[in-house]
């Protein structure tokens, strides 16, 4: 048996979170959402919650074989 709480108070307020929203064409918001689809990691989350990660993203373009992580 387990409790879980979400404690909002003055170092953890609601309100004070703006979620970024970077401009995106049809092509890429399409592009994002077939592979959050596919990735296990957003399947719990709620059509809001999805919005909110895809409207963050920003696309970035990369070359073949370059390190993106490192």
């Amino acid at each position: 048996m387990s409790v879980s709480a979400e404690v909002f108070g003055k170092f953890n307020r609601q309100e004070d979170y703006t979620a970024p929203v970077f401009p995106k064409s049809e092509a890429q918001i399409t592009a994002i959402k077939q592979r959050m689809e596919k990735n296990f990691i957003f399947d719990s989350l709620n059509p809001k919650d999805k919005k909110s990660i895809l409207d963050a993203i920003v696309p970035k373009q990369f070359k073949k074989d370059d390190v993106i992580i490192k």
